[in-house]
This record gives C-alpha cells, sequence and structure tokens, in this order.
C-alpha cells in the first residue's frame, strides 16, 4: 500500500491532481475533441498517461446504467443537469451524456 501511494504522489501510477485536470480540459478546450465522448488517461489500465478519447466500459452502455450514472452525478455535485429527454444517455451510446438523434 505504501508503495502505491508514493507511486501516485509522483505520477506514476495514478497521477497528480494537475494530471487529473488533463483530461477534462483536453475535452472542453482541444478542437480534436468531440461531444459526447469519455476522455481519460491512455495509459497501462487507464490509470496514467496522456488524455485520450476512451471506450465507456460497456456495463455503463445500458439505459439504467445510464440513468443512475446520470442521477448520482446530479446527486454529487448538486447541479440538476436538463431533464430533457434529447440530452440524457442513451444506448449504445459512445460516451458518458450521448445525445440521442435529433
Amino acid at each position: 500500500m505504501r508503495l502505491i501511494r508514493v507511486l501516485s504522489r509522483r505520477g506514476i501510477l495514478a497521477g497528480t491532481v494537475e494530471t487529473a485536470l488533463l483530461p477534462a480540459l483536453l475535452a472542453a478546450t482541444s478542437p480534436d475533441a468531440h461531444g459526447a465522448r469519455l476522455y481519460g488517461p491512455s495509459g497501462l489500465g487507464h490509470l496514467s498517461g496522456a488524455p485520450a478519447e476512451q471506450t465507456v466500459y460497456s456495463r455503463l452502455r445500458g439505459e439504467d446504467d445510464a440513468e443512475r450514472i446520470w442521477q448520482i452525478s446530479e446527486n454529487l455535485t448538486h447541479t440538476p443537469f436538463p431533464a430533457d429527454e434529447g440530452a440524457r444517455p442513451s444506448l449504445g451510446s459512445t460516451g458518458p451524456g450521448s445525445r440521442r438523434p435529433q
């Protein structure tokens, strides 16, 4: 356990606060980033490395799971997200917050 803490503090295993911000910064500011996609670390086990587009885990692609994650996100951030059905994640979405086709 001590080794994991030491490696994490140095950004080798799980990154630092600064490196944890990079995927969100990429998603928000890069002209190469696309909406309705998931960005995270590209290294081993997606625990470290440069930010890159990620595949959503298959267990989070179902309607029930998408709704559960949506509700948890609202609760944790104390922020109500749009109730518009078109804004809700849908089955087969490519990333969190994927919108249904209009």
